[in-house]
């Protein structure tokens, strides 16, 4: 388990963060902790956690192998991971010389780091869904060998089974092959501090 801290005080929410340097930033984190590995990454916000700082979560991320710690907390997707049997929503990253992510190639802004699309996610689409932005200060990565993609695709705009084998690298839904040892998935965090 490699568990490390990285400083970003230009990652503050009083105004819009340039995600391209900041996501360039986290990527050579990233490309340092886990080089040519294929991991799936999940970012996680402490807004979401009230009353808990970072060390709180990681203790709680460390016994539990996840953030999803309390079964009676419901998060935004509540209904369709419930449906669907969604334990972690996550990206498959790699960085060999460069940072891949199959997620978002092709769907970042021109110019847009990887990371920086990512974070841009979490700041726009919250405003959306929550409306107000969120910044992401720990981020979780798990084995991919260790999980197995929930069948589920987008049709039309809703969530639907499909019968289609989906590659982890096509989804961004899983679940742990091992419920009860799910610590063993994870193999790392790094701490976004300010």
């Amino acid at each position: 388990m490699k568990i490390t801290q990285l400083g970003l005080p230009a990652y503050d929410l009083n105004k819009e963060p340039d995600f391209n340097v900041i996501g360039l930033q986290i990527e050579a984190k990233i490309g340092e902790s886990f080089p040519k590995q294929c991991l799936g990454m999940r970012g996680i916000s402490l807004a979401d956690h009230p009353g808990k700082s970072a060390e709180d979560m990681q203790h709680l991320i460390l016994k539990h192998g996840t953030d999803r710690y309390d079964p009676n907390r419901k998060g935004v997707h509540h209904e369709m991971d419930e449906k669907f049997g969604i334990e972690l929503h996550i990206v498959p990253i790699k960085y060999d010389g460069e940072f891949l992510c199959p997620h978002y190639q092709g769907k970042a802004r021109e110019g847009l780091s990887v990371i920086g699309s990512f974070l841009e996610d979490f700041y726009l689409g919250a405003k959306i869904d929550r409306g107000y932005p969120l910044r992401i200060d720990l981020l979780l990565f798990y084995e991919l060998d260790k999980l197995e993609v929930v069948q589920m695709k987008w049709l039309k705009g809703r969530a639907v089974h499909t019968k289609l084998y989906l590659e982890p690298r096509d989804s961004s839904c899983f679940r742990f092959k091992e419920p009860e040892k799910k610590q063993e998935a994870l193999v790392g965090l790094i701490h976004l501090g300010k």
